[in-house]
């Protein structure tokens, strides 16, 4: 029995097998846009690669964090400068009602009106929350954010109580 081989067709198979697995590793890489796909690629960069993509994806979770941070630090402020603005009526009404030109029956209604305004502060310290969490009537004495991506990267917000 003999075995007829074409040598030139077999040769020509294996260059063509090759050529396709490069011509498959290049349109692999044009089509991510990356020098390194996989492991086989570069090993000892796939694992550096695999390092910053880990802290990319830390730092955005910072920013976020950072964020959050800032929105409770805007929500106690905008609770406070509505404070502000009851304290400066109330201040209107104590100025009016001091003055000697002022009936009894206007400092009972200015009376009744600090009265509400007391109780609109008292509502406004109860309700300012965050997840859960009354920002304002000294519940909360401090908030630790993670800003940075390790462990020691924490930004501190205290909350004093002025009662």
């Amino acid at each position: 029995m003999i075995i007829n081989s074409n040598i030139s067709a077999l040769t020509s198979a294996f260059a063509l097998r090759q050529a396709t697995i490069a011509s498959t590793t290049a349109s692999e890489r044009i089509a991510s846009g990356l020098r390194i796909n996989s492991a086989k690629d570069d090993p000892a960069g796939i694992g550096q690669a695999n390092r910053l993509k880990a802290q990319i994806a830390s730092y955005a979770k910072a920013t976020d964090n950072i964020n959050s941070g800032i929105a409770i630090v805007q929500k106690i402020d905008s609770s406070l400068s509505q404070i502000s603005d009851i304290l400066i009526s109330m201040r209107d009404l104590a100025s009016s009602s001091s003055s000697g030109a002022t009936s009894s029956d206007t400092r009972t209604s200015n009376q009744t009106q600090l009265s509400s305004y007391r109780d609109d502060i008292n509502t406004i310290s109860n309700t300012t929350t965050w997840n859960g969490q009354s920002l304002m009537n000294g519940g909360l004495t401090s908030l630790f954010i993670q800003s940075g991506i390790d462990s020691r990267s924490k930004t501190a917000l205290n909350f004093y109580s002025a009662l």
